[in-house]
């Protein structure tokens, strides 16, 4: 593969992707499930994020380290309503 197919290619791949996230980022951050296996599509919110720390980078991308002040969303199997909630994220 040339360099201008693997352009193309990389191209191609970007704009899927910002369409996918522009698609599920609409105006809720959480998409939420009525089965407790369900995965959950959670967007983040940069300013949700502390600490935030650059670890490594190579070509084709980056690796940051952060805290998220509020935690993921946690199913409550026990819970008769079926609902989520926020837990707290905790660093060992």
């Amino acid at each position: 593969m040339n360099t201008v197919n693997l352009r193309l290619f990389l191209t191609r791949i970007a704009i899927e992707l910002r369409k996918a996230i522009d698609h599920f980022k609409g105006n809720e951050n959480q998409f939420q499930s009525q089965q407790s296996k369900d995965i959950v599509f959670e967007w983040i919110p940069y300013d949700q994020f502390n600490d935030i720390k650059r670890l490594d980078e190579d070509v084709f991308s980056i690796i940051y380290s952060a805290i998220w002040k509020d935690g993921p969303l946690n199913y409550d199997d026990d819970d008769n309503d079926n609902k989520y909630e926020n837990i707290r994220s905790q660093q060992y």
